[in-house]
């Protein structure tokens, strides 16, 4: 039986000569495993392309083929610029370890077309970082709610703002995270413009974001592209 879907190539591994193993994002089913074997002369996916595919096999099998594969918005810009090309890398591993199998996330799924679609155009990204985290909260479910007036901590765990007497794992006054994070929740992105984070306080609060997401959907942080990302442009 066959049946066309679009989707986000979100991870590809090579099985062997001409094989490869596939995670697509689809709309209607979520994340998903194929078979894909190129034709002769045709590159490789890359990862985050979006995708017009058939899925054709038997009920019996446990995984079907990507086979009429057509890529719907090539990378030039991604691939081709080193700083995007590691953006890139964040996402998908963010993605791969978050995402399960036949979970579909409508909302998600049409989040993840436009960022990406952004990260493709020329133009500043020096906050898509923080628009990719943040739009992935909303869009699992995991958003925490910006306070109206100005709290002392954001506790971790409980994804709540507070005064008083801080949770054990909290966000306090003592550096620009906090302050950062309500100008994140509060789409006030001329705030982080005007008022640029050293890298050291980027990078703790990429961090802080990435370990909230974790948390909240109960899996363990093993991201290590943050760290090769800082290593190779802010060192």
């Amino acid at each position: 039986m066959k049946s066309r879907a679009e989707g986000i190539v979100i991870y590809k591994q090579k099985i062997r000569d001409a094989m490869w193993l596939i995670k697509v994002l689809t709309l209607d089913h979520g994340l998903q495993s194929f078979w894909y074997r190129p034709k002769k002369g045709i590159r490789p996916l890359n990862t985050l392309e979006e995708i017009s595919f058939v899925s054709a096999g038997d009920q019996r099998e446990q995984l079907h083929w990507m086979k009429e594969v057509e890529i719907l918005v090539p990378h030039h810009q991604i691939e081709s610029h080193p700083v995007k090309a590691a953006t890139a890398l964040f996402m998908q591993e963010i993605l791969y370890r978050l995402l399960q199998e036949n979970d579909p996330h409508p909302p998600l799924f049409y989040f993840l077309k436009e960022v990406i679609e952004q990260l493709e155009q020329e133009g500043d990204i020096a906050l898509i970082h923080f628009v990719f985290l943040l739009g992935l909260m909303r869009s699992m479910g995991c958003c925490p709610v910006a306070p109206h007036d100005q709290p002392d901590w954001f506790g971790m765990r409980q994804g709540e703002f507070g005064r008083g007497t801080p949770p054990i794992e909290h966000i306090g006054k003592s550096n620009h995270q906090l302050e950062a994070w309500l100008a994140l929740l509060k789409g006030d992105w001329a705030k982080l413009k005007e008022k640029p984070i050293t890298n050291a306080d980027r990078r703790m609060l990429l961090k802080s974001m990435v370990d909230y997401l974790f948390i909240h959907q109960h899996k363990v942080n093993a991201i290590q592209s943050l760290d090769i990302y800082y290593e190779l442009f802010h060192a």
